[in-house]
């Protein structure tokens, strides 16, 4: 795997430079010039070094010089040839430090050379006069320095033409002139000894430097090129993806620039404009060829488009119903959705992508969908009409019924007392000769009237739905005088009737006619439940702040359905037995009156227990209450 990058990495490598030279030409010429740069600043600093360095030994042979011309001028009472010799020692003691180097003395008239290893450089006579002389000092004459006793460093070339290096100091004792001399090219020679080996291994680090800097260089631009070779491949990839993808789509997408025209299209969008691609791409959304109306009809302006929303405000617009009027003349309805599209700058949008779904099916569907909902609704009230009317007919029917079944319960309700006063006064007539028979019959027929008008009194109230007056009661006593009333009742049909009452019961606040009634209704409920045989059990208890009545029977049961219904007014299932369907409803009435519940526990063909709860009395109000009874009994 690495052998084969590093294959294809040499074969891009070329392309690469060749890529990237034209963006890299400013940085080649840059080495090159730094380069270039490099080696003249070497080359002057060489010349520099050089002359520098020929610049020390000149004042180097210059001290050497003076040495030997001051120790010359000590000996000033010397003989000359004294001084000579001791000039010649000086000068071997000096002459290790300056090699290739000699001394020699000249007086005007003669050379006398010290050093023995020293070539023949001048004439034994200075009459030749040789020239003195370098770029730093004006030429002079041998003899006019010796004349003037004045010193001299610098380039020297004697009559055999050769170049040398010369420094003089004068003795000034005896009128003489000390000089060092060294040949010029083994001063260099000495010099490029130090210099040279510096320059070359400087060349060298350029000349290696240089194709090691443009090799790198290559390296570093043909990695660039892979990396943006494979960002182009991949980006070419993804771009040859999202087309796939996008011509897959069944929703038009067409991309627009920050003008609004259209640059890029699917075949969805194509078919759903009806226009094909080259006229799509050639158009703006200004253009006056589209013909768009909103969901109302209302003409839809350009300047409101979904795409130029996007555009203008830099916020997506979503499921936006356009209608369009395609060049075939067929309308068609649109739902669009944009998108903007931003660079390097996130306020400002460089475009916008814009899909759209063909609704046109849908949106004529729900337009027929509305025609008949429309025609259903009018359809409604026409029957709804209708049947006001007939429920109207029905509710004066059900209200023309209710008033018979009312006249037939308020005459089964009174037509015991009724018959009980028949016969009292039937008593009457045949014991006429009796005055405390005819008495005890006329309290009877007057207790069965009064019982009358509560009875009567009970239904308007019922009616009406109004509160009774109510005192201190005791409902071991009501349930007694309901028993005795029903007594005669109950035996005729044969069922056992068994009370047990719990003695010391709280009074309660009640109207003991009601209650009565209440007693009364339940009882004869039971008989007719019981159907000739079986138990009725009475019961009295307090249960905390309550005093519990209840009514059991072992009798046929109420269903689920009969149970609900069973406070409902007029509701009976012994309707062709003379029943009314009061009996239950106003027992329901007169307990809830009386602040209390009244709860049906009943299985079919296993019994039923009514269960009524009613709150004790509080003293206050008891006391209240009988005080008002007394006073208005007085």
């Amino acid at each position: 795997m690495n052998a084969s990058a590093d294959r294809r990495e040499d074969f891009i490598a070329p392309q690469a430079l060749a890529t990237l030279l034209p963006s890299a030409r400013p940085a080649i010429l840059l080495g090159f010039a730094s380069v270039l740069a490099a080696l003249i600043m070497a080359v002057l600093a060489y010349r520099l070094a050089r002359n520098e360095s020929v610049a020390a030994h000149q004042q180097f042979y210059l001290r050497t010089a003076r040495l030997i011309a001051a120790a010359g001028d000590k000996a000033a009472d010397r003989p000359d040839a004294e001084v000579l010799r001791m000039l010649h020692e000086l000068w071997n003691s000096q002459a290790d430090r300056a090699p290739d180097s000699y001394v020699c003395v000249v007086d005007g008239r003669s050379l006398m050379r010290l050093h023995s290893l020293a070539p023949q450089l001048v004439d034994s006579d200075p009459g030749d006069n040789p020239v003195l002389g370098n770029e730093s000092q004006p030429e002079c004459r041998l003899r006019e320095l010796i004349a003037a006793q004045r010193e001299y460093v610098g380039g020297y070339r004697s009559s055999l033409g050769q170049s040398q290096i010369a420094a003089f100091a004068p003795i000034r004792s005896r009128g003489w002139l000390v000089g060092v001399h060294r040949s010029s090219d083994a001063l260099l020679r000495e010099v490029r000894a130090d210099l040279d080996p510096l320059m070359i291994a400087f060349v060298l680090v350029c000349g290696v430097l240089m194709p090691l800097s443009l090799w790198l260089l290559q390296r570093r631009h043909s990695r660039l090129l892979q990396r943006s070779l494979a960002g182009e491949h991949r980006a070419r990839d993804n771009e040859e993806r999202y087309r796939t993808v996008v011509a897959a789509l069944a929703e038009g997408v067409v991309i627009l620039d920050r003008a609004g025209r259209i640059i890029d299209c699917n075949r969805s969008a194509e078919r759903i404009l009806g226009l094909p691609r080259e006229r799509l791409l050639r158009m703006s959304t200004d253009e006056p060829g589209w013909q768009t109306v909103h969901e109302d009809g209302t003409p839809f302006p350009s300047d409101t488009y979904p795409a130029i929303r996007a555009l203008r405000t830099g916020e997506p617009q979503y499921d936006v119903v356009m209608g369009l009027r395609k060049p075939d003349g067929e309308q068609a309805w649109i739902s669009i959705n944009a998108q903007p599209l931003f660079g390097d700058d996130p306020t400002a949008p460089l475009g916008v992508v814009a899909s759209f779904a063909d609704i046109t099916r849908r949106w004529r569907a729900e337009g027929e969908l509305a025609r008949h909902r429309d025609r259903l609704e009018q359809l409604v009230r026409e029957r709804t009409a209708q049947l006001e009317a007939s429920q109207q007919q029905l509710r004066q029917s059900e209200r023309l019924a209710s008033i018979g079944t009312l006249a037939a319960g308020i005459a089964h309700e009174i037509n015991n007392p009724l018959g009980l006063i028949l016969l009292r006064l039937d008593d009457i007539r045949h014991s006429l000769n009796d005055a405390s028979a005819v008495e005890s019959c006329l309290e009877a027929v007057a207790e069965d009237v009064n019982r009358c008008a509560r009875i009567v009194k009970g239904v308007l109230r019922f009616a009406r739905r109004e509160s009774s007056e109510k005192w201190a009661s005791d409902l071991n006593r009501i349930v007694r005088s309901a028993v005795e009333l029903t007594g005669d009742y109950v035996r005729e049909h044969g069922v056992r009737l068994e009370l047990t009452l719990t003695d010391d019961l709280p009074p309660i606040l009640g109207n003991d006619t009601e209650l009565e009634q209440v007693v009364v209704n339940l009882l004869q409920n039971a008989v007719h439940a019981c159907a000739g045989e079986g138990r009725i059990t009475v019961q009295t208890r307090r249960d905390t702040a309550d005093v519990v009545l209840m009514v059991c029977d072992d009798g046929c049961g109420m269903s689920p359905e009969h149970r609900a219904r069973a406070f409902d007014p007029f509701f009976t299932t012994r309707f062709d037995q003379g029943g009314t369907g009061l009996g239950l409803s106003t027992c329901h009435g007169i307990v809830t009156d009386h602040g209390g519940s009244i709860d049906i526990d009943s299985q079919h063909r296993r019994g039923t227990m009514v269960t009524v709860r009613l709150p004790i009395a509080q003293e206050s109000r008891c006391e209240g209450k009988l005080n008002g009874e007394s006073a208005g009994r007085g």
